[in-house]
């Protein structure tokens, strides 16, 4: 099955509580709210975009947010959570991101030597990028969409 990324838009209070630790994302019903599921696309973006397997400068480190100080413990792989401006910071800079600059950041070899998943034996570089590329256009949106209605997110590997 793998690793698959997915995207919780939420009202600032719910992300103040967990990033505060009043309430547990465990106990949280993931299907109460709006959100975006990336397949196993999420370290191969993380990675084009930032450089390195998690953290990450922002506004890149936020598109695929990965920040240690901002982890919150659930399932197996944890959580991440982006405040309201830190969306607003992300969108922004997807909103000038154009195909060619992501395809000047994407280096297929790089992705296979550093073995950052999803890759296997036998992917195509073009391919891959054309995967990869369609979730960051679906992350673009989801995150125009939650900056309208100021939310911040949660980032989980699931």
């Amino acid at each position: 099955m793998g690793m698959i990324g997915g995207y919780l838009a939420v009202d600032r209070t719910l992300v103040e509580q967990l990033a505060q630790g009043k309430r547990n994302l465990e106990d949280i019903d993931l299907e109460d709210f709006s959100g975006l599921d990336i397949d196993k696309s999420w370290q191969a973006l993380h990675f084009t975009l930032c450089g390195e397997l998690d953290d990450g400068a922002p506004p890149k480190g936020y598109v695929v947010p990965m920040i240690s100080g901002q982890f919150l413990e659930f399932g197996e792989y944890g959580a991440f959570y982006l405040f309201p401006e830190q969306v607003q910071e992300a969108s922004r800079f997807l909103e000038s991101l154009t195909e060619e600059e992501l395809k000047s950041m994407y280096d297929f070899d790089v992705l296979v030597k550093e073995e950052i998943y999803p890759i296997y034996a036998g992917d195509q570089a073009d391919e891959f990028f054309e995967y990869i590329a369609e979730y960051l256009k679906q992350i673009k949106t989801l995150y125009a969409t939650m900056v309208r209605k100021e939310q911040g997110v949660i980032f989980y590997i699931a």
